[in-house]
């Protein structure tokens, strides 16, 4: 996939996200991720026993719909590698790094570091 300069430099600063995936019957499924532009490519992290995992490798196709707290967005339609051997931890830290706020520790496009949803 090749991307614009303005696709980069909105991806370079905007890591919320969510996943559409197809699940049985070919039903979209949404999930809420953070993503990086790293080495030219797009990434998210992602773990062996997620259902969008699983989902991925019956069908790698999937929609990512990038936002910003403003109005501004981007969508890409785009197929998914699943990386995940003896380097995976390397490279989840490779995706983790250009998220992180400075000094916060805070994990991708969270903007918090719990994931329980606020009450």
């Amino acid at each position: 996939m090749t991307l614009s300069e303005n696709a980069r430099e909105f991806l370079a600063a905007q890591h919320a996200a969510a996943m559409i995936t197809l699940g049985p019957g070919d039903v979209p499924k949404v999930a809420r991720v953070g993503v990086a532009h790293v080495d030219g490519r797009l990434w998210s992290s992602g773990t062996r026993g997620r259902v969008r995992t699983q989902r991925l490798r019956r069908d790698p196709r999937c929609t990512l719909y990038v936002h910003a707290s403003t109005w501004d967005w981007l969508a890409l339609e785009t197929r998914v590698t699943i990386r995940d051997g003896d380097d995976a931890p390397a490279l989840n830290l490779r995706c983790s790094v250009p998220c992180r706020p400075a000094q916060t520790g805070l994990c991708c496009g969270t903007g918090r570091s719990s994931t329980k949803p606020r009450s």
